[in-house]
Parts: structure tokens; sequence; C-alpha cells
């Protein structure tokens, strides 16, 4: 069955709405965030936004502090664990029944869905978790703590945006500052800890 044909000007704007709402939406899943706006739209969209239900059970195999997960990342970094890397991120089964609205403070995002912000935050997340095990698996480093570069509080969950390890290098001659993670997620009644996913940046020291 053929769709009618928009006018030009029409079909035009359509297809410029499907590419900025897609691009936005793998902007946001990129930074590891399902969206990164200011404080007062965050303020706008989570007032409209449906209630959110986490639920009172911990996060699957989360850590207890930021400093704990931290940890256990240069831990699984050093034996070049892939599989204990990822259990240290969000489940997708918790990005979509759990975190998917928290986390979504955007109209595109929602209009996106879970479904496909999972599946393109999947990809990047594993992708850069690649390229992190080529520079930094199996060299020994020992953890020495985790900066967030800001903690940011929403509906039952605590933000600590894009947090930077900080690890002595193997001769324990310099500290090192590793910009590997997207932010963390702390589920506020049980107070546990896991990454949105691994984000590679520049700036590592």
């Amino acid at each position: 069955m053929l769709l009618p044909a928009l006018p030009p000007a029409d079909a035009m704007r359509h297809w410029l709405r499907i590419t900025m709402t897609l691009a936005l939406a793998l902007q946001c899943a990129c930074s590891g965030d399902v969206a990164v706006v200011s404080d007062a739209e965050a303020a706008t969209a989570v007032a409209d936004a449906p209630r959110v239900e986490l639920g009172d059970a911990p996060l699957a195999d989360g850590s207890e502090s930021l400093e704990q997960l931290g940890r256990r990342v240069v831990e699984a970094l050093n034996a070049r664990d892939v599989e204990a890397l990822r259990r240290l991120a969000i489940t997708e089964a918790e990005f979509k029944t759990r975190l998917f609205e928290v986390l979504s403070n955007h109209e595109s995002a929602r209009q996106i869905g879970p479904d496909l912000l999972w599946s393109m935050q999947r990809g990047e997340s594993d992708d850069d978790l690649g390229h992190i095990l080529d520079l930094h698996g199996g060299r020994a480093y020992e953890f020495a703590g985790v900066e967030p570069d800001r903690v940011e509080r929403r509906e039952g969950v605590t933000l600590h945006r894009t947090p930077t390890l900080v690890v002595r290098s193997p001769d324990a001659s310099a500290l090192l500052r590793l910009r590997l993670l997207a932010s963390v997620v702390e589920h506020d009644e049980t107070h546990t800890f896991k990454l949105i996913a691994y984000r590679l940046r520049g700036g590592d020291s």
C-alpha cells in the first residue's frame, strides 16, 4: 500500500524533524545519559513526565559506593575482564523497566523510546570499552580515587556525572587521571551504584 505523497515543503519539514530527533537521541546516548540538558529544562521535563517507579530492589550487582565501583573498574581493567566490566554497567532490563523514565529528561528521548536508545547506547558503550581495553587493559594500575564532574539529584536517583578515575601508574611514580566512564547512577533507596555506560573521553593525563 502506497502512502500519499507529501508536498515537497511538508516532506522536507517531516524528514528534518525525524533527522533532528534521531540526532539528539544519538547525542544523548553517546553522552552516557539519555539526555543532557539544563537544570531548568530538566525540571520542566520531569514535571511533565510520568511518575517514576524505580522499585525498592538494589541495582543488580551494584557497588556500595562510588569508590567501590571505581575500584572494581580498575581491578577488571587490570585483569582485562570484559564480562566483569559489563556487569558494572546497568542492564537492559534496568534501563528499560526502571531507569528510562528518570533518565529521559528530554521529549526527543521519549519519542525514540527505550528500545532504540538502549541499542544505540549499548553499541557506543561496547565500542568504547574495546578501545579502553586496548589502551588501559592489563596495566596493573592501583586505584587512588574517583572524582565526578558534578552530582545531580533526580527522583529516586543521584547521578554522578562523568567521573574521572584516578590511578597510580604501574611503577607508582605518577598519578594518572583516566576519563573512561559515562555517568554513574545511584539508586537512592538502596545506595547501589552502577555505570550508565563506558565512554572514552579525551584529556587522560
